[in-house]
C-alpha cells in the first residue's frame, strides 16, 4: 500500500469511530503510518464496509503545503539535502522563488527547499522519496482528522465521500 492510501484508509477509518492515540508528536504518528494503515483497514473490514476500494483510489489528503513545512522541519533535513531537493525539483521544471525581503541566503535558501519539496510532492513523490528518504513518511494527526473534512462524510454508519465521483 502506498503512503498516500494508508493516510486515506486513517482518515476514513477515524471519520468511522476508530481512535488512535492522542496528543503524541507528529512524527510519532508518521513513524507509526502504515501500523496504523493496516490497523484502520481491519477495522474498516469489520465495520462491514464496502467503500475500502474507493477510499484507496482517494487523492492525496495531506496539502502540499502543510506536507512541505512538516518535511523540512523534520530534523534530518540538512542545507546539503536542501539542494539536492532544490536540484531534484530543478530537474522536474520547479523555478526556485527569488525572495523580496533581505533574508540571510541560507534562510532564502531553506524557503526554496520547501517550495520545491511542495512541488515534489504534487508532482512527483517517487522522486521526492528517493532524494528526502523517510522524512517524507506522514501521517495525518488524530487531531487534524477531527478537526478536518478531507471531502467525508458520515451517512447512517457508511462513509460517503462528497467530493468522490468515481465508479464506487
Amino acid at each position: 500500500m502506498t503512503d498516500r492510501q494508508a493516510r486515506n484508509l486513517i482518515l476514513a477509518a477515524e471519520a468511522l469511530g476508530y481512535e488512535r492515540e492522542p496528543d503524541l508528536h507528529p512524527r510519532f504518528y508518521d513513524s507509526e503510518l502504515h501500523e496504523d494503515a493496516r490497523d484502520a483497514h481491519r477495522f474498516l473490514i469489520d465495520q462491514d464496509f464496502d467503500g475500502i476500494p474507493a477510499i484507496l483510489a482517494r487523492p492525496e489528503p495531506i496539502p502540499a503545503p502543510e506536507a512541505a513545512a512538516r518535511i523540512v522541519d523534520s530534523g534530518p533535513f540538512s542545507l546539503a539535502l536542501a539542494e539536492e531537493v532544490i536540484a531534484a525539483a530543478e530537474g522536474r521544471g520547479f523555478v526556485a522563488p527569488e525572495d523580496d525581503l533581505p533574508l540571510l541566503p541560507i534562510v532564502v535558501r531553506f524557503d526554496q527547499a520547501q517550495a520545491a519539496v511542495a512541488f515534489l510532492w504534487e508532482r512527483d513523490p517517487g522522486l521526492l522519496t528517493r532524494t528526502v528518504g523517510e522524512a517524507v513518511l506522514l501521517a495525518p494527526t488524530p487531531e487534524t482528522a477531527r478537526t478536518e473534512r478531507h471531502g467525508w462524510e458520515l451517512e447512517s454508519e457508511w462513509l460517503i465521500d462528497a467530493s468522490w465521483d468515481g465508479p464506487f
